[in-house]
């Protein structure tokens, strides 16, 4: 048996707070799976 343990990472980004968001974006994210890879994602949650 093997225990596997994630360390969370958090990133802090600095978004001004009259920052505009574009009404009909693009969401650019999953698709191939969970990994390490640059085009997956490591622990996809929510």
């Amino acid at each position: 048996m093997s225990t596997l343990m994630h360390t969370p990472c958090f990133v802090s980004i600095d978004i001004h707070p009259n920052a505009r968001w574009q009404q009909n974006g693009l969401t650019v994210a999953g698709g191939n799976r969970q990994g390490n890879g640059i085009n997956q994602l490591s622990n996809p949650w929510g």
